[in-house]
């Protein structure tokens, strides 16, 4: 029990990396994937993520959710880059709730 509240509390750690030491098994890198605040910095630093959204944007409009499933990345790393993409107006955001390609 004192295993599971401390994996439930502890928000540094990676998640994936927590179960596995659990169990034994000792992983070098974080998954980049989970909650953890070492995984949140790793998938929000993502080098080729502005390229690819503006890619996709440009070829049709596209819900956070289907970025995300082409992306592979979740909702919070996206949301960054797409609030900096709306601020700059390069994007707009239509009642659909789908981001649109402004430029061009």
């Amino acid at each position: 029990m004192e295993a599971l509240i401390e994996f439930v509390t502890d928000s540094t750690v990676c998640k994936r990396n927590a179960v596995l030491a659990y169990f034994g098994e000792k992983r070098k890198r974080v998954c980049g994937q989970c909650s953890g605040a070492l995984c949140k910095k790793a998938y929000t630093e993502e080098i080729d993520l502005k390229p690819k959204v503006i890619q996709l944007l440009k070829s049709k409009p596209h819900s956070i959710q289907e970025l995300k499933q082409k992306l592979y990345f979740e909702p919070q790393a996206l949301h960054q880059l797409l609030k900096s993409l709306l601020d700059e107006e390069q994007i707009i955001m239509e009642q659909d709730y789908k981001y649109h390609w402004n430029y061009e």
